[in-house]
């Protein structure tokens, strides 16, 4: 299967390892709390509540970024961003420090589209999900080993859990230094409509890109975006993803904080490290079946997608209800293997969507899929902030919009309830206007 991947796609799903690659994630809290000497309600409140806002703007900056310059600068911003993340959480004292942290973490959290939109672009359209699969792979394969790195580290004696962030900057550093080794066949595989003004520059020359290049026609914004928001395709699979990715965020948010209310003792909370673990390896097994069942699955995409939201809503419901953490993780588990595999179909049915758009040239196809990815972005995080405003009880300065006190455990039945309500809606759509089944 990873030989239907050129070279190119191959190094950047080893970028997106390294990228990833994070074993402190189960111990943030627990290294943030003393460290910063605040409490979940404040991390929570005022620190996690900024996440969606400093995403939008990062995803907003590194979208226009992508138009303007082609890949290769708004990839390498997104790793040293998520490089300084750490770097900024470990050596930082203040409150500010957390906080623009915080925005480092929205930077580098872009490579979620950045990566994709290259892929979809430089990659034939038969290995688009190959494409998809090796890179939530990479993503899902980095979670899962740093998840046991992670609780070894905590469980040893010899180190603390703020040795886990040293990990994870070293990871990161590693991920730059391969998006450098990129940046040649990147320059190749890719447009820069900069570069596409001089063709006379040396940079050009020595790309030896033809002079036609330079005559290539160019598209408003809204030029571009017309297409993806008016195909009833596109949009389907835009708002299906978009909504798993926007209550799946929050739960990666806030599964921390509800493990701690169902086992609050320190000594036991080591043990989210296997959760982890076994959670993202499972989703990597169910990712990488997507790849070698390209066409049973997308035979089937809507009633899969309809399937797993209502299953992952159940589990959802459930997990508050649970009383020790083994019965939490169990539930856990399932529900992260089973969200991460339906997002990575769902992303690939995205992705023919655009590839199927008749407006689709040769000059608009990078920026398209540039565009589309990161409208799939924007609206995830604005259907999260919207979830924040009705679920948490205070997001930042703001107060829930009505003006319910949910404690994490309530938010987390209400999510499950608005996933199987997503479940339907999807399955009632479907069935209206048709299934979309014209494999390309």
């Amino acid at each position: 299967m990873i030989s239907a991947l050129s070279p190119l796609a191959r190094l950047l799903v080893l970028m997106q390892f390294f990228h990833w690659f994070n074993p402190s994630q189960p111990y943030v809290r627990d290294f943030i709390i003393p460290h910063y000497n605040i409490t979940d309600v404040t991390l929570r409140d005022q620190v996690y509540a900024w996440d969606v806002l400093a995403e939008l703007v990062g995803g907003i900056l590194m979208a226009t970024l992508y138009v303007l310059t082609g890949p290769v600068l708004p990839l390498l911003i997104s790793n040293l961003g998520a490089f300084l993340m750490t770097a900024i959480l470990v050596f930082g004292t203040t409150y500010t420090a957390l906080l623009t942290s915080q925005f480092m973490f929205a930077i580098g959290f872009t490579a979620l589209f950045l990566v994709s939109s290259t892929l979809y672009h430089t990659e034939e359209v038969t290995a688009y999900q190959a494409a998809s699969s090796f890179n939530s792979s990479a993503m899902l394969g980095a979670s899962t080993l740093a998840g046991i790195i992670g609780f070894a580290i905590a469980m040893s004696s010899a180190a603390t859990t703020s040795f886990t962030l040293y990990v994870a900057m070293a990871s990161t550093a590693v991920a730059l230094v391969l998006n450098c080794i990129a940046i040649p066949q990147l320059l190749r595989r890719t447009d820069c409509p900069v570069w596409n003004k001089a063709p006379d520059s040396a940079t050009k020359r020595l790309l030896q890109e033809p002079e036609a290049s330079a005559e290539t026609p160019s598209q408003s914004t809204w030029q571009l975006l017309r297409p993806v928001l008016t195909n009833r395709k596109v949009i389907y699979w835009l708002l299906a993803y978009s909504s798993i990715r926007a209550m799946h965020t929050l739960i990666i948010m806030l599964w921390g904080i509800l493990s701690a209310t169902i086992a609050p003792n320190p000594a036991t909370q080591r043990y989210n490290g296997l959760i982890t673990f076994a959670g993202y390896g499972l989703g990597m097994l169910g990712v990488l079946q997507l790849a070698a069942r390209k066409v049973q699955v997308h035979e089937r995409a809507e009633g899969l997608t309809v399937g797993a939201c209502v299953l992952c809503g159940v589990l959802l419901a459930c997990m508050p209800s649970t009383t020790t953490l083994w019965e939490y993780g169990i539930l856990h588990v399932i529900y992260n293997a089973v969200s991460e595999t339906i997002m990575a179909m769902v992303v690939t049915q995205l992705a023919w969507a655009v590839k199927g758009l008749p407006e689709v040239t040769v000059h608009n196809e990078q920026s398209l899929f540039g565009i589309s990815m990161a409208v799939r972005f924007t609206v995830s995080l604005i259907m999260q902030a919207l979830l924040q405003l009705v679920l948490y009880p205070r997001w930042g300065q703001v107060d829930n919009m009505f003006g319910m006190d949910l404690d994490v455990k309530e938010q987390f039945r209400a999510l499950g309830g608005l996933m199987v309500g997503l479940g339907v809606v999807l399955g009632t759509v479907s069935i209206v206007i048709g299934p979309f089944q014209s494999l390309r």
